[in-house]
């Protein structure tokens, strides 16, 4: 069946091994690992281990709602596809771009998160101070 959304000009060159990595690490990533010591020490461990079964219940959900998207609508392309259809062109052409700003956004903060998670676990790794910011001093070893 043809779908109006798209020309047929994307094509589907990831498997599905590559596709599952991408969206593991866009929605579960390991930020949260270096935070755990922090969340305990402000929630409490029953107030952390709230926190992740409130934030796994509404992953689950989207995770449901992209099952049926993608069931649905079984054409390459993910967000872009599934706007343009609902909303038209241009509400798809502004989700696209705020998902690829945004996802570029989360490259940058993931690349800090890599060096801080090494000072964490290699002595001495935080060398020369660049800069403070939010009571932070941040390190070039992070950048």
């Amino acid at each position: 069946m043809a779908d109006d959304t798209t020309d047929g000009s994307l094509e589907r060159v990831l498997s599905r091994w590559q596709l599952f990595a991408i969206g593991f690490g866009a929605i579960v990533g390991w930020g949260w690992i270096i935070q755990m010591g922090y969340w305990i020490d402000e929630a409490g461990p029953y107030g952390a281990m709230a926190a992740f079964a409130i934030g796994g219940v509404l992953v689950l959900l989207v995770a449901l709602i992209y099952g049926e998207l993608v069931s649905a609508m079984p054409y390459a392309g993910g967000e872009h596809v599934y706007t343009h259809r609902a909303f038209g062109p241009a509400v798809s052409f502004v989700c696209s771009w705020s998902l690829l700003l945004g996802y570029m956004g989360v490259v940058g903060f993931q690349s800090i998160a890599l060096g801080i998670g090494f000072s964490y676990l290699i002595p001495g790794f935080d060398i020369l101070a660049l800069w403070t910011f939010a009571g932070q001093t941040v390190y070039g070893s992070w950048v």
